[in-house]
């Protein structure tokens, strides 16, 4: 039995009652190499995005907490920028209104997403996921990471290192306010982020089936 975080791993203890090995999944390299400045560039006036925003990546969907997050960024005056595309699309453009803050993208290639990364002040994740592959994802580029207090994002972040956590929107407001870039160092974000890197997702796969294998072999 394999795991992809600490917080599955008791899932599967509580619900099937047997013992499993945590596996952490791992990003693409890609996500590591910081895009040439003049794609970024591209990327940020083919959107006409504002010089400091707020990012969500994610599916819309109601459990991604999306709501949480234009609400928040409404209280605070912060620009946010949503990547993705989900049956809550047309619930969550009422949420935001007219407001010039709130810049729906829908969906756009991995590349530009990358560009985001690197360019945003700040990564908001309001779901609860098993993993959570975006902040990690985030934290490659160097950019600091909001999220839930809750699930396998809590084995990711490293607090005031990487980010911070929050439990309810008045805590997201209350940490979008007093929100400093400067407070957090990028190259440590990134070594951080090396964890969970897709070479490391394959060699410990690669270690736990060799295991598996001798054992198997021995019985």
């Amino acid at each position: 039995w394999t795991a992809n975080s600490k917080y599955i791993q008791k899932k599967i203890k509580r619900t099937y009652g047997v013992d499993s090995t945590v596996i952490y999944p791992g990003i693409e390299k890609k996500y590591f190499a910081k895009p040439e400045k003049d794609e970024i560039t591209r990327v940020v006036e083919k959107y006409k995005l504002p010089n400091d925003f707020v990012l969500v990546v994610s599916r819309l969907y109601d459990y991604k907490r999306v709501d949480w997050a234009i609400d928040a960024c409404l209280k605070t005056d912060k620009n946010l920028v949503i990547v993705g595309e989900g049956p809550d699309l047309n619930f969550l453009k009422k949420k935001a209104g007219a407001s010039e803050n709130i810049q729906f993208l829908g969906y756009i290639p991995d590349e530009e997403v990358i560009c985001l990364l690197h360019s945003a002040q700040l990564l908001l994740f309001c779901g609860l996921e098993d993993f959570g592959i975006v902040p990690v994802e985030a934290m490659a580029a160097g950019t600091p990471v909001f999220a839930l207090k809750e699930g396998g994002v809590l084995e990711t972040v490293k607090e005031d290192i990487c980010g911070e956590f929050f439990e309810t929107q008045g805590e997201l407001v209350k940490l979008l306010k007093e929100f400093d870039k400067r407070r957090y160092n990028g190259k440590e974000i990134i070594k951080h982020a090396q964890y969970f890197s897709e070479e490391k997702f394959i060699n410990n796969l690669e270690k736990y089936l060799k295991e598996i294998y001798e054992e198997k072999a021995k019985k």
